[in-house]
């Protein structure tokens, strides 16, 4: 066997070779159109990526059949060259490298979705599996799930995706790319598949936020009537939840997450939708709900176990009381954090602050509010409450 590097000019082919066993071929590749195959050949990709200032490569082989051209097998491994990187840098192919898997063997859909979602089942919410698994139940499991993975195509994922658009919001079917692409990208790297058909889908354009439809008027009426608002511990509850905090965050925030000497509570990584831990700073108004001061447990426990985390649902009630206070309805307890985001962007404050106030988690937007330090969302929250007081 012969590895040929592969130069071609005005086209990247850096970590290519052709491994051959041609050994009247030159030692360099240098164009295509002489190269004819007898049989299959191979192409070879490596890799190189910098972590944590360690260097780390894949080494990637593909055959390829004579239906094939050079040109081609050489675009095709050329295609997954930074997606590569990218998992390098991030430890995902790190921790494939000791994956062995059978090609011989027939793998359907639901056997790589099930080893997929088992090897994730430590990386993610156990509320994102359970979502994901009743997805798939009722999208794939019985359809496309039982062929073979080698045979799915682009033109039957898009199918599914057309039927889930009929019935269901563009965001719900766009899960199923969430769900998929990492289950064909593995099996790309692991040389069983040639393409990811996933990264052909099409989808429409959406936008999964329903803006509540108020004028300012409307908005200072119902942040009067939580201020206002005469029951505790809910009238606090919904003070936290004024500043743009979702509900699961505030009623699993617990004493140990209140530092009252710095003024900060702390988000941790298990309690919000983000993964991460996250600190802001305690206002003058949140500092008045915090009374009476206790060491541990729950600042906002069950009414019925104060060793318990109270229910969502429980706050519900009282957030019709407060809409009727207000003279409004139809709006939901989520849309909080809209009205904070919304005020903030007509007032021209940045996307990047407006992130770190709500603690978004497009990967897009995350990237680049990641250095937003605290004290910059406090400033943002300070100048949407003074809004809302006119």
């Amino acid at each position: 066997m012969k590895l040929v590097a592969i130069k071609l000019p005005n086209k990247d082919t850096s970590g290519l070779s052709l491994i051959t066993t041609n050994t009247n071929i030159q030692n360099t590749v240098t164009e295509t159109k002489s190269f004819k195959a007898t049989g299959t050949y191979k192409i070879q990709l490596r890799v190189q990526a910098i972590k944590d200032g360690k260097k780390y490569q894949k080494k990637l082989t593909r055959s390829f059949n004579q239906k094939q051209t050079l040109l081609q097998a050489i675009n095709i491994m050329s295609t997954l060259r930074e997606s590569i990187k990218e998992d390098l840098k991030d430890g995902t192919i790190i921790k494939q490298r000791a994956t062995k898997i059978d090609q011989d063997k027939p793998i359907t859909l639901n056997m790589a979705f099930d080893a997929v979602i088992q090897e994730k089942k430590n990386l993610l919410k156990a509320k994102t599996i359970k979502s994901y698994e009743s997805f798939y139940m009722t999208w794939i499991r019985n359809g496309i799930g039982t062929q073979q993975i080698q045979n799915i195509t682009r033109e039957q994922l898009q199918t599914v995706v057309n039927a889930i658009l009929k019935i269901r919001a563009p965001r719900t079917a766009k899960t199923l790319k969430e769900i998929l692409n990492p289950i064909f990208k593995k099996y790309v790297y692991l040389g069983i598949l040639q393409s990811n058909p996933v990264e052909l889908l099409e989808f429409k354009k959406f936008y999964n936020v329903k803006n509540p439809d108020l004028n300012d008027e409307e908005i200072k009426a119902l942040y009067k009537a939580i201020y206002e608002y005469d029951v505790e511990p809910f009238r606090s509850i919904f003070i936290w939840l004024a500043t743009g905090r979702r509900v699961n965050e505030v009623l699993t925030l617990r004493w140990e997450d209140i530092n009252l000497e710095k003024k900060l509570f702390t988000i941790k990584a298990e309690d919000n939708k983000a993964g991460k831990v996250m600190q802001y700073e305690l206002d003058d108004d949140l500092l008045a709900t915090l009374y009476p001061i206790k060491k541990s447990g729950y600042v906002f426990p069950s009414i019925k176990d104060k060793n318990k985390k109270m229910h969502n649902d429980t706050i519900k009630r009282h957030w019709f009381k407060i809409l009727k206070n207000a003279n409004l309805e139809k709006i939901r307890i989520h849309d909080l954090r809209h009205i904070v985001g919304l005020k903030l962007v007509n007032a021209g404050v940045s996307l990047e602050v407006i992130a770190s106030v709500l603690g978004h988690t497009t990967t897009s937007i995350t990237k680049r509010y990641s250095n937003v330090r605290t004290k910059t969302a406090a400033t943002a929250l300070k100048q949407f409450k003074e809004m809302i007081k006119e």
